[in-house]
């Protein structure tokens, strides 16, 4: 066959079904590619229409040489099929981590993000990526590999977090879904200090920038085409984030885009060389200057977001189709990973109780929206309501849909 063959690997449930939903506007095939593990929760993305050819492997975290095997089989079949090199697509950094760390597949298909395994391999390192750019005229905080002698002489604050994760994303387990530790003060760095914790991972530690206000922690979304002309710049600003300060949005709203940022985005796509998309995080400090703080070179949980915003952020994959698509919610729609955001309520201990989440998106000006939710594909959001209605009860799910805008 002639068309594209898209291979997407469900690590993120609501990530895939936002990748496989954007690639359904295309000319393109898809192969989902499953697997489970301990405690995960139902996939509600098994009741999507648009999942394509469903193959199940392995878990790569706990069976890492079947899963390998698995998905050499996969492609060594796909390259018969397929007159094209067939693209492969990860919706985590664990799944990326775990084909960077799979040279036998790299002959057998490509990377559909960013870059190549081996360049891709090199500046997924969130130092290597930090050593690249410094050449460039973009701000950065004071970055560098993390040793005794590092947090040592580090000024105050800053923070610690992976260079690189592995496949079972083993820092957010241990530090319970955080993507950083705060070091705020001497007592917190002689805490560091007395731990082994940069022999047990690959870390760099960072000088902590403070955001002038909430609104100034910035991912930016862009999207390239295959010459690296940007042609999508798009941001959110992070209405409920956990943990706290250094942990995952699950309520976004979109912001205005950042012209402070254009100049900067543009000299790192041409000083990366990166292709398709990517999201930068930037924070504007109190000194009024924008930072770069690292780079997520994957499909993200918000690529529907961009979908639904009339943003075709996969065109670089088919550029035979528009830049643009229909737009199907406004600038000031919330949307709500409401699993996530539940869950994330019930870890915090938060005020809020489940009874009061209705009451709370609410009291959100704006319209409401579920990540699950499409017209044209009702089945994960009916599969997500019935789970919920399971955890909480049918008042609960009453109550969310009444405060819903669809």
């Amino acid at each position: 066959m002639s068309r594209p063959c898209i291979v997407v690997f469900r690590a993120n449930d609501v990530c895939h079904l936002g990748v496989v939903r954007t690639l359904a506007a295309l000319d393109v095939d898809v192969v989902s590619v499953v697997w489970s593990w301990h405690g995960a929760l139902e996939f509600f993305s098994d009741r999507s229409r648009y999942l394509g050819r469903v193959v199940r492997i392995s878990n790569p975290g706990s069976e890492p040489h079947a899963a390998r095997a698995d998905i050499q089989k996969l492609l060594v079949c796909l390259a018969k099929e397929y007159t094209k090199q067939v693209f492969l697509m990860p919706t985590s950094d664990s799944i990326l981590n775990f084909l960077l760390a799979s040279p036998v597949l790299w002959p057998l298909a490509r990377l559909a993000n960013a870059w190549d395994f081996e360049t891709m391999q090199h500046l997924l390192d969130k130092f290597n990526l930090s050593q690249k750019i410094r050449s460039t005229s973009i701000n950065q905080p004071i970055t560098l590999r993390c040793t005794e002698d590092a947090v040592r002489r580090m000024r105050l604050p800053f923070v610690i977090k992976p260079s690189l994760k592995d496949s079972v994303n083993s820092f957010y387990a241990e530090f319970n879904g955080a993507k950083a530790i705060y070091v705020g003060n001497e007592t917190d760095r002689v805490k560091q200090l007395s731990t082994d914790l940069w022999q047990r991972y690959p870390l760099i530690i960072q000088e902590y920038i403070k955001p002038a206000s909430n609104s100034d922690d910035i991912p930016v979304y862009l999207a390239t085409d295959g010459e690296g002309e940007i042609i999508h710049v798009a941001s959110v600003e992070k209405v409920f984030t956990y943990p706290k300060g250094f942990g995952t949005a699950y309520i976004v709203k979109e912001q205005s885009a950042l012209e402070f940022t254009i100049e900067a985005l543009k000299e790192f796509v041409s000083t990366t060389a990166v292709r398709g998309l990517i999201m930068l995080e930037f924070i504007r400090g109190i000194d009024g200057k924008s930072y770069f703080i690292e780079a997520n070179p994957r499909p993200w949980l918000l690529v529907d977001f961009q979908r639904l915003r009339g943003r075709n952020y996969f065109y670089y994959l088919d550029s035979s189709k528009p830049k643009v698509c229909p737009e199907v919610i406004c600038a000031n729609t919330f949307y709500v990973e409401l699993t996530g955001f539940c869950r994330a309520l019930e870890l915090s201990c938060s005020k809020i109780s489940h009874a009061e989440i209705p009451k709370f998106l609410d009291s959100l000006l704006g319209p409401k929206r579920l990540s699950t939710f499409d017209e044209s594909d009702p089945g994960p959001m009916e599969a997500e309501l019935a789970s919920l209605r399971g955890r909480y009860g049918a008042e609960f799910v009453r109550n969310i849909r009444n405060v819903l805008d669809h």
